[in-house]
This record gives structure tokens, sequence and C-alpha cells, in this order.
């Protein structure tokens, strides 16, 4: 209970202080992303979605459709459910370091979520089910191991030992929590999911390229050291992803120069001691650079 915290899930089941409903009338920004979006360590007044949704006030409304754990794959699947239900006018998406190569089936498959299965050369979503295991059924009537599981939860100790003497023999093993070396066939990997994403984002949101803003999480540890490195996975890919969004036309809001300017004159981190996640001053600071830019102008300012 480092980070308490209090919110509310709503009626469609995502973190909002609203329930969502269809406004023809009012302009709607879409937000996706994982649990950087959910952000249940923060009052939602204070997530990115929580400030636009305020911003916009009385002109419209901000919603988030985001869960923990969910990549680049899933945010697509989030936005044809968007444009089907409530038609955004403009959507965000918040992209993070393990969006990428999360997004393939191959490496990784939490039931709920889609992901990019390759057949033959070529990339297609496909959706994982929950299904319940012969061992977690009979677990279910266990005291024993619903103790072990739920309270000491025994499956995460060989990893948690794993990663306290990764850390304690390296002093960087890790960046933007990810390794700092990946194998060159998870880089292909990711980026092939970077373009399959960018070329059927369109497609997904129903929207053209000016209604569409990527806001790019930044390489923290490197503002706060003073260094740049741009060798490690997170930072191949980050600019990777920025580099093919630009050509294709779509507009970037690029969080490592936002708290690079900012961490010169403030000295003020963006995540929590124990967390690596965005802090409300995170938070704000990427907000502030989405309402600053033109897309979310006209958004709250629409031409007549």
């Amino acid at each position: 209970m480092q980070i308490p915290n209090k919110g509310r899930v709503n009626a469609q089941g995502f973190v909002h202080d609203e329930d969502y409903i269809f406004s023809p009338d009012k302009p709607l920004l879409a937000v996706f992303g994982d649990s950087y979006v959910e952000a249940l360590m923060v009052p939602f007044k204070e997530t990115i979605t929580g400030i636009l949704h305020e911003n916009l006030a009385s002109k419209g409304s901000a919603y988030s459709f985001a869960f923990s754990g969910a990549p680049l794959s899933q945010y697509l699947m989030w936005a044809e459910y968007a444009k089907n239900t409530y038609k955004p006018s403009a959507a965000i998406f918040v992209i993070i370091s393990n969006d990428f190569d999360e997004s393939l089936l191959k490496y990784k498959s939490m039931p709920g979520f889609h992901y990019l299965r390759e057949i033959n050369g070529t990339l297609s979503l496909e959706r994982v089910d929950y299904s319940v295991s012969s061992f977690k059924r009979l677990a279910r009537k266990s005291a024993l191991l619903r103790y072990l599981f739920l309270n000491l939860q025994i499956e995460n100790i060989p990893s948690f030992i794993s990663n306290f003497f990764t850390f304690r023999t390296s002093e960087k093993k890790f960046e933007n929590n990810m390794p700092v070396v990946a194998p060159l066939k998870k880089i292909e990997d990711s980026r092939r999911a970077i373009n399959f994403f960018l070329e059927k984002v369109n497609f997904y949101t129903g929207l053209p390229n000016d209604k569409i803003l990527f806001v790019v999480d930044g390489l923290r540890s490197q503002i706060y050291a003073g260094k740049e490195d741009t060798s490690s996975y997170a930072a191949q890919m980050f600019d990777f992803f920025i580099r093919e969004a630009q050509e294709m036309g779509f507009s970037v809001v690029n969080m490592q120069q936002v708290f690079q300017d900012d961490y010169k004159i403030n000295q003020k981190r963006f995540e929590f001691d124990v967390d690596y996640h965005w802090n409300s001053y995170g938070h704000e600071k990427a907000a502030g650079a989405v309402i600053k830019h033109p897309m979310f102008q006209a958004l709250y300012d629409p031409a007549p």
C-alpha cells in the first residue's frame, strides 16, 4: 500500500469517473493504452485522460480504453469498438516500451487480448480466450493452494529471485522495464508489429492521419542521469516507431523531449519511487503536451 488510491471502474469496464455514452453533438477524444492510461495508482482527475476530459469540459469528452498488459494489437481492437460504439472525433495512443514485441503471440498470450499471429509470413489478429485448466479447477477447491497462490504468490518467487540477482550483478540490465539487449529476431519482429499497427490504425479508428496522435514515452532513466544511449532495445523501438509514424504522415508527441526540457528546469521525477509508471506529475506533463497540439485545439474549438 505504498501508492494508495481510490478510483472507479465504469459500466463499460474501464477506469473513468463517468459512464460512456454516445453523444453525436459533442466531440469525443478516445485515449488508448495499457496500464499507463488505466493508471490505477493515480487519481482519475490527475491522469492524462482525466485532465483532457476536464479541459474539454462542456464542449466534449475524453474516454479511455485501457487495461494493464495491453499491447498495440489490442489497441486496434479497442479502436474498432470505440469507432462502432462512440464514433470518436480524434484518437490518442500512448506508446510505451513493451507495446511492440508483446503484440506478437509468440512473445505473449494473455487471455482476453488480441495478438498478432504469423501464418505463412503474414500477420493477422487473433484473440486469446480464457480457459480454466484441470489444475486450476482442483486448486480452487483447496484452501491451502489458494492461500499459496493468492496470498504468498508462490508462482512469482522464481522470477523474483532471478531479477534480484540480475539487478545485483549488473548496473544496467533493464531500461523502461525492458531488457537493454534484445535478440535481433525480437527487434525484427517488433518492427513488423509496429508496421502492421501503423498500416491498420486508420481502418480500425475510422479516422484520418490528422485526427490521430501518438504520445511516445521517454527514456526517463537517461534523462535523470544526463546521458543519451540509443543502443538499448527501448531506444531503438521508440526511434523506429516515431520515424515510421512521421514518414506515414502521423503526428507524434515525443515525451523524451518534453520530459527532458522539464527536468532541466524543475528536477522533478515523472514516476513513483517504487513504481515506474507515470505519477501525477508525469501525467500532467503528457496531458499538457497533448493540449498544446493542434489536433486537441481543433477538438476544443472546432471550426464552424
